[in-house]
């Protein structure tokens, strides 16, 4: 009876620390001061593709502060971006003067709005891999965050990311394959 009652409780310490330990490897947020940057994603690229875009949600316990710059070695260009139906045709502008994150609010940036978008990929962006960027916030300051890469649909439950026209601010066209791309 001992020797099951053993087995019984290796294998669920075991399971428990599985379960966590596969929590803990899932789970990938940060904190800057009053900002917590939750989720840091983006969605692997097709083919050749040139550009693509990270996502994350950020909450602010503090003051009123903003995203003002994001990089990334995987990138020769990386730019704030926003998302917007216009006319039928869904249009992607740099956002200028950064994006806010509100005193004791949060900010989602994913598909179908707010972005950060990577210009000129050095590689394709490989489902199951992770790379660094960094980010800097007007007030908060600078940190290095993990994206995580995702499948193709990532996201796909807020925003479905599939509109018959796309197209880029004016300034953007010759860094994107014609100016339509998917994310």
């Amino acid at each position: 009876m001992k020797t099951i009652l053993k087995s019984v409780l290796a294998a669920a310490l075991v399971a428990t620390t599985t379960l966590t330990v596969g929590s803990l490897a899932e789970s990938h947020e940060y904190k800057l001061g009053n900002l917590h940057i939750d989720h840091p994603f983006a969605r692997a690229t097709a083919g050749p593709a040139r550009a693509g875009a990270a996502y994350l949600r950020i909450e602010n316990a503090g003051d009123d502060d903003r995203l003002i710059a994001a990089s990334s070695d995987r990138a020769d260009k990386v730019e704030l971006h926003s998302m917007e139906m216009t006319d039928g045709v869904m249009r992607m502008r740099e956002v200028e003067g950064g994006i806010p994150v509100p005193a004791n609010g949060d900010v989602a940036l994913e598909p179908g709005g707010l972005h950060i978008m990577m210009m000129g990929l050095t590689q394709p962006l490989v489902e199951g891999e992770r790379f660094p960027m960094t980010l800097t916030f007007e007030k908060a300051g600078t940190i290095e965050v993990e994206i995580a890469v995702e499948g193709v649909a990532a996201g796909a439950n807020k925003h479905d990311g599939h509109h018959d026209h796309m197209e880029h601010g004016d300034n953007h066209d010759d860094d994107h394959d014609g100016g339509h791309h998917k994310h």
